[in-house]
């Protein structure tokens, strides 16, 4: 039997032996590593955890895989032995932009964490990493990206509600930010799309208006997790979010840089 097929038994496996915890609702994980025993530790791991979870060794095997059923996450080594993992979370950004990316790197790989989420991963988990963690972070890609999902396709498309409505919203400079939809609108009404790490990004901007944030501060805040030494993922999804708000994204006069404190937003807020 060749690896492949025996990854492939492995994998059907997992799939049909193992429901979610507690409500029936299997999300499904893909899991891609070139090396098979981190690629059955994390399988057995997040089986356990009510997940369903195929596994692949390369590029073949992870379009494969996303073709045998829907999937909700991928887990994505960056360094594989057929296509480089940055080719592949590009693909799937642009082909699988439902799918979200979570993605392995090495402990000092920092430029690859940044180049990472600068083409659209969603968070990362650096190698050696606990399996907690990386649950973790892969629970929390998934429920931001149902929520983003829900906000989007609402079941019961409704007109626009009055402001007594319950609704969460913050306002400055001409946008809204809907934390109870998930929605940003800008000043011609229209929606902005806005990836689940911008939009806690930009949440955590409006809730300290004038108020310089460093980038632990940042991290710990939206992503509630703690700073690494000379982490940058920040600085890319501030200029992401720069583009998106920004009438010159070079010369940002709402997401400013202070310097030798980080960033700050500087606008006036209201609740609405």
């Amino acid at each position: 039997m060749t690896t492949e097929e025996t990854l492939r038994q492995r994998r059907q496996g997992a799939e049909s032996g193992r429901g979610a915890k507690g409500n029936g609702v299997k999300q499904r994980i893909v899991v891609v590593d070139d090396d098979e025993a981190i690629c059955e530790m994390i399988q057995d791991y997040m089986s356990d955890e009510g997940f369903l979870v195929a596994t692949a060794l390369d590029g073949v095997g992870l379009h494969a895989a996303i073709a045998e059923a829907p999937t909700q996450l991928v887990i994505l080594d960056l360094k594989l032995p057929d296509k480089d993992g940055f080719a592949l979370a590009r693909e799937l950004r642009e082909h699988h932009a439902d799918i979200g990316i979570l993605i392995l790197t090495g402990k000092d790989d920092v430029v690859d964490r940044v180049a990472g989420l600068e083409i659209g991963a969603d968070d990362y988990v650096t190698k050696p990493f606990h399996l907690r963690e990386l649950l973790a972070r892969a629970r929390s890609i998934l429920r931001r990206r149902q929520q983003d999902a829900a906000a989007a396709n609402p079941a019961d498309p409704a007109p626009p509600l009055p402001r007594e409505d319950g609704h969460r919203r913050f306002r400055f400079a001409g946008w809204t930010l809907d934390l109870t939809v998930r929605e940003l609108r800008g000043p011609d009404g229209c929606a902005v799309a806005l990836t689940g790490g911008e939009f806690d990004l930009l949440v955590t901007f409006v809730e300290h208006p004038g108020r310089p944030l460093s980038r632990a501060q940042i991290l710990d805040m939206a992503r509630h997790r703690a700073a690494a030494p000379f982490d940058r993922s920040i600085d890319v999804q501030v200029g992401r979010l720069r583009r998106k708000i920004e009438i010159d994204p070079k010369r940002p006069k709402l997401i400013k840089t202070v310097r030798n404190a980080g960033y700050m937003l500087d606008a006036p807020v209201s609740r609405a």
